[in-house]
């Protein structure tokens, strides 16, 4: 690869590059948005010796946040802030290794996001060696239920509202948030090919594009007239549409045909009886 295409990769994918240059085990974790149910959750592998400023930026495109806000972890009964924000004794994150902090299977420590809607994950370790040869390395998500709330959204009882709000089309709110999100929000559908082509990772074995989770005991959206029908959009398979064009217009020659068949034997008919009157 040439030196400026390589200083770009590094510059946009620094844990690709950290990870790149070690033989570190890989770690299997799973981080969940705690005050939620149904529980969102990913479980997801990285390098047993990446730092908690790298996780942190890998933390962010595997739940789905935008990184517009402070952050931080918490380990025990020590903090840990971005360097440059250890004003009161927190701890630097560039200097805190995931194997240290969190040895053996079964660890579990903390990760807030943005201060003011106080958004808290729950880091557990599932396994410190992990390894599965259907899976590429040295990062990705393996595995995750349901969309990550927006950015801003008000916290835990914000997100409750917008959820009922995007439920019913008829909720007084409901035209607003849709114009503030630019789209419509789906909570119980969740694209994880998309989160891994953050990292530029595709899974060894084919599969779908786009693999979209739903999980939920009641419908959603609700079957009724007053509820926004909204279905994830799957994309045509060429071959299928070109069957269904030529079925079509097999259809309308066929109908053409008949026509004109029927037509002709209603003239012959009218003919004949003319004549014989």
């Amino acid at each position: 690869m040439p030196i400026h295409l390589r200083k770009m990769f590094d510059f946009l994918f620094p844990t690709m590059k950290k990870a790149a240059k070690t033989n570190a085990p890989s770690y299997l974790l799973k981080i969940t948005l705690l005050g939620i149910e149904p529980a969102i959750w990913r479980q997801f592998i990285v390098p047993a010796d990446t730092t908690l400023d790298r996780l942190h930026e890998i933390i962010q495109p595997i739940m789905g946040w935008h990184d517009g806000h402070m952050h931080g972890f918490r380990i025990g009964d020590r903090y840990c802030m971005p360097d440059g924000f250890c004003d009161n004794g927190e701890l630097p994150e560039s200097k805190q290794v995931l194997s240290v902090i969190a040895p053996k299977k079964g660890s579990k420590f903390f990760y807030t996001y943005d201060f003011g809607d106080s958004w808290e994950h729950e880091i557990v370790v599932e396994n410190t060696n992990y390894s599965n040869p259907d899976w590429p390395y040295p990062v990705c998500c393996i595995d995750g239920r349901m969309a990550c709330p927006p950015d801003d959204c008000g916290g835990v009882p914000g997100y409750f509202d917008l959820c009922e709000a995007m439920k019913y089309k008829n909720h007084p709110n409901h035209d607003e948030l849709v114009d503030w999100l630019g789209y419509l929000y789906i909570p119980y559908f969740w694209d994880m090919e998309e989160v891994n082509t953050a990292f530029k990772i595709k899974r060894k074995t084919r599969r779908p594009t786009h693999i979209w989770v739903k999980v939920s005991n009641e419908p959603w959206p609700p079957k009724s007239k007053e509820t926004v029908t909204a279905t994830p959009k799957v994309r045509p398979n060429p071959f299928e549409t070109k069957k269904k064009a030529a079925k079509k217009a097999a259809k309308k020659v066929v109908k053409k045909t008949t026509k004109k068949a029927v037509k002709k034997s209603v003239k012959k008919a009218t003919k004949s009886t003319k004549k014989k009157s």
